[in-house]
């Protein structure tokens, strides 16, 4: 079995988008115009269903941490991702050592998030801080990992690309912290005003036995929205 030969001037070259230059340029405006408005949109929504489940106390802990992560994420790429997109010419080695580099940044920021976590905590006075913290540092390695990614991405100009991964990260994020593949969104849909009457009459459909489920509503306010 013959291996997979990859032209890299396909992936690093940039001479193919001469032609069509304009073209591009005002197709991946638009398209980000409109990611951008997607991730607004599901990052309110995010904020939205959180404030419902969550105690306000929940949303000050986290915010507790900004500073520091904040501080460290001026730190995690160093400007490599913008050598990656403007260097006229590229070769695989180049790459592969930004790569790297990249990783081995966001795991020393990683490692310094995790360290500044009990510190965090006898600041603060609260010791739930030391796994937020924990959990936040494990974006720095994924960060690390996907930056000369991006980068390419972006050197190539896909945008549409671009814009397909960071709405789907989006709308995970709203996924993983709201529960959206249970029934916590669909109480915020009911919430809204989706008849409870409907909903019943949507589970009859299933012809599940009527013994082994039920439905009610009732409002419950566990946050400041």
């Amino acid at each position: 079995m013959r291996p997979l030969e990859i032209d890299s001037r396909a992936i690093l070259g940039t001479e193919h988008l001469l032609a069509d230059l304009k073209g591009r340029s005002v197709r991946g405006g638009a398209v980000t115009v409109v990611a951008q408005i997607v991730k607004m949109v599901a990052q309110f929504a995010t904020i939205a269903v959180l404030a419902r489940l969550l105690e306000p106390s929940a949303f000050g802990l986290v915010a507790m941490t900004a500073a520091a992560v904040s501080f460290l994420e001026l730190f995690k790429d160093l400007g490599l991702s913008a050598a990656t997109i403007q260097r006229p010419t590229l070769t695989h080695a180049q790459v592969s050592t930004m790569f790297w580099l990249n990783t081995a940044l966001g795991a020393l920021a990683a490692a310094l998030t995790a360290a500044l976590a009990p510190l965090l905590a006898w600041f603060y006075g609260e010791n739930a801080l030391i796994d937020i913290t924990l959990c936040l540092a494990l974006g720095f390695i994924v960060s690390g990992l996907s930056t000369q990614h991006m980068a390419l991405l972006r050197r190539q100009m896909r945008f549409g690309a671009l814009a397909f991964l960071q709405v789907g990260a989006m709308i995970g994020y709203l996924d993983l912290a709201a529960g959206i593949s249970g029934d916590m969104f669909l109480g915020c849909l009911v919430d809204a005003g989706w008849p409870i009457d409907q909903l019943r009459a949507t589970l009859l459909l299933l012809k599940l036995p009527a013994q082994d489920w039920s439905v009610e509503a009732r409002p419950v306010m566990k946050g400041p929205l």
